[in-house]
């Protein structure tokens, strides 16, 4: 649909979600949520690993987020950290 009023084309859209009886959570709700499902899903996997991660294995992986020198940066990233 084409309009010249972007406005008019969002009251449009308010208006048919309206009507069709469709709720969306806020914006803060919907942060909190997924911060709740991160939680449970680090909390799952924590759960289900947990048992294979012996003193040298964590070690091991653990070096992998140590810089290296060699190639000017740890050899694994921590998670959340994009590569510049």
């Amino acid at each position: 649909m084409e309009h010249d009023t972007p406005s008019l084309l969002f009251q449009q859209a308010v208006e048919h979600l309206i009507s069709a009886q469709v709720v969306r959570p806020g914006v803060v709700t919907l942060m909190e949520l997924v911060t709740a499902a991160r939680s449970a899903a680090g909390a799952l996997t924590t759960q289900k690993v947990e048992h294979l991660l012996t003193r040298p294995m964590r070690a091991d992986l653990d070096r992998l987020l140590v810089h290296d020198p060699e190639i000017g940066m740890p050899r694994l990233r921590k998670p959340g950290r994009l590569a510049c």
